[in-house]
């Protein structure tokens, strides 16, 4: 369901506002459009094929999937708050809501409420979080998103299938071992649920390059826009210094 709802759209909007920074109000809405209409979508047909492979669970697989396109929702704000030069203020609203939703859902659990309430109070942050992200984008950057017009539209349907395929293959490649664990192994579920948390662990490696490349992202844009030929000089330093950070992290992380 992420996959039908984020469609590159994180990535698409910094490119596009690159572009186009005066139409940035009718860019952010029409993607955010976009969203709110495949996000029922994507969870119906979820529902519908969770309830056919496991029965049994497909409630709390299915809240545990409206967490991904919530928060795929939300990355477009953040997106835009690195576009306007606020990366940090984007780093800072992920991580409070990390925290928060990992908080809830570990005080709902001690209380010895049901799994499926657990996962509900965790959606209920991320939807919160949702609402703050534009919050945070009037503040800061001092509008909301408005009606689009056809023609942003037209233009953002034309951008989006190259950033929709790569995020469609990147997500496949990244889930491809968790599912062929739930798949092979006995008890399916239950060991790809247990190697899937344990790689959101490791994950937590890969802030520091996430958070580099977001904040020289939009810049890179500019600069491929104007034709400037500083785009080799802007990346250097940031791949020399995760390259030195790469080779020590693996051996520390194993």
């Amino acid at each position: 369901s992420d996959l039908l709802t984020e469609q590159g759209a994180s990535m698409l909007v910094v490119r596009a506002l690159a572009h186009r920074p005066d139409r940035a109000r009718q860019i952010v809405g029409g993607l955010a459009l976009f969203r709110l209409v495949t996000l029922p979508i994507g969870l119906v047909a979820a529902y519908a094929l969770v309830a056919l492979l496991f029965p049994g669970h497909a409630l709390a697989i299915v809240l545990a999937a409206a967490w991904l396109t919530v928060q795929q929702a939300t990355e477009l704000t953040r997106a835009v708050l690195v576009w306007g030069g606020r990366a940090g203020m984007s780093g800072l609203h992920t991580s409070i809501e990390n925290l928060t939703w990992v908080g809830v859902m570990i005080a709902l659990l001690l209380a010895h409420e049901s799994l499926e309430v657990a996962f509900a109070g965790g959606l209920a942050v991320l939807v919160c979080s949702l609402l703050v992200g534009f919050l945070l984008v009037r503040i800061l950057l001092g509008w909301f998103p408005t009606r689009p017009a056809v023609r942003d539209v037209r233009q953002l349907l034309r951008d989006s299938p190259p950033f929709a395929a790569f995020v469609i293959l990147g997500q496949l490649y990244s889930r491809v071992d968790t599912l062929l664990i739930g798949a092979l192994l006995p008890g399916g579920l239950e060991a790809a649920g247990a190697y899937f948390a344990a790689m959101r662990l490791i994950a937590g490696l890969e802030y520091l390059p996430d958070a580099l490349t977001r904040a020289i992202y939009p810049n890179l844009a500019r600069a491929y826009v104007s034709g400037a030929d500083t785009l080799r000089g802007m990346i250097r330093r940031p791949v020399e210094l995760l390259l030195w950070l790469s080779i020590p992290v693996p051996f520390l992380a194993f």
